[in-house]
């Protein structure tokens, strides 16, 4: 929790300095968090309440699939400030509610070629993000070992993803095409400015290492999209390798062969002539 003094930069209260404390009922969940003395934290700090503070508290909450992605909708959880009415009364008064909006986004990953754009259909990735959960068919995330597969238009879909870096393996490739070796890092960055966590100004970015390519993240929809290039291996491989090249020495034993052959011919030739004489 992080209260600010006037034009100071933020400062993180002390565990010890504030509660929480969590609950779920029918009409929803609520998350309490409960500052044992914001003035005795502030003067600790040298500031002091009469300057005025903001008050931001920062927290992890998993969304579900459910979640609407981008900052055009958000998911928006209801806040009020409860303070006491007097110094010399255990009686509450609260601000009016306002929005905090919680933001999660949506990744496609979709196999292509890197000759002609074409989407790749049974490209089989593995994808890893950075709690080493990795991704489902359905789209979400699971601890226990698990890979997908691109469908017709070569996509996969990831549901759920937040800002860091994201692992890709190729474990096997369409077939007539080379699965790349090792894994590759896409590294995705959404930065909420603390001074207007409300309003959605948000920053994105979008890295991906070759063989993948950053296509392009859309804030406002809240999809980036990667491509996984590749190009064709095995009917180019088959082609190469019928082809004589310099120091071949394939081509050579099949000459040495017809030669060999050709001595036989001519041999028995002789003999059936000098047979007949």
């Amino acid at each position: 929790m992080t209260p600010r003094r006037g034009g100071d930069a933020w400062v993180e209260l002390d565990a010890d300095e504030y509660a929480t404390s969590y609950a779920t009922s029918d009409a929803g969940a609520t998350f309490d968090v409960t500052v044992n003395d914001l003035v005795a934290s502030l003067a600790k700090r040298g500031g002091a309440l009469e300057s005025g503070a903001r008050v931001c508290v920062v927290y992890d909450a998993p969304l579900t699939a459910a979640a609407a992605q981008g900052v055009a909708k958000g998911n928006p959880d209801e806040v009020v400030l409860r303070y006491p009415s007097s110094p010399y009364s255990d009686a509450f008064a609260q601000t009016e509610p306002a929005d905090a909006v919680a933001y999660t986004w949506g990744l496609q990953l979709v196999k292509r070629s890197s000759e002609d754009e074409t989407p790749l259909q049974g490209a089989v990735l593995r994808v890893t993000d950075g709690q080493g959960r990795h991704l489902t068919q359905d789209g979400t995330w699971t601890g226990e070992d698990a890979t997908v597969t691109t469908d017709a238009e070569g996509l996969v879909r990831a549901a759920g993803v937040d800002s860091g870096r994201y692992l890709v393996e190729e474990v096997s490739a369409p077939e007539g095409y080379a699965a790349f070796a090792g894994t590759r890092t896409i590294e995705l960055s959404a930065t909420l400015d603390p001074d207007h966590i409300v309003h959605a100004q948000v920053q994105v970015s979008l890295k991906a290492a070759d063989p993948l390519r950053a296509d392009g993240f859309d804030a406002d929809a809240g999809q980036a999209a990667v491509s996984v290039l590749d190009g064709p291996a095995g009917p180019l491989d088959a082609v190469a390798s019928a082809l004589p090249k310099t120091g071949d020495t394939a081509p050579l034993g099949a000459l040495a062969l017809l030669a060999a052959a050709a001595l036989l011919a001519f041999a028995a030739h002789r003999r059936r002539t000098g047979e007949r004489s």
